[in-house]
């Protein structure tokens, strides 16, 4: 019964993982985002909001 500690262990440890790959990639994508964003090509700041 030691085995399944273990598997459940790594089981966690990958979920884990893959969710700090998952909130780093959403991160550098707004970052990406953000930082092609040109605000004075917006007349109404209403556009820029739904942008």
């Amino acid at each position: 019964m030691q085995w399944l500690g273990v598997i459940i262990d790594y089981g966690i440890l990958g979920l884990l993982g893959l969710m700090s790959f998952v909130s780093v990639a959403i991160a550098a994508e707004r970052a990406l985002f953000y930082r092609n964003i040109r605000i004075e090509s917006f007349s109404d700041k209403r556009q820029l909001e739904i942008e």
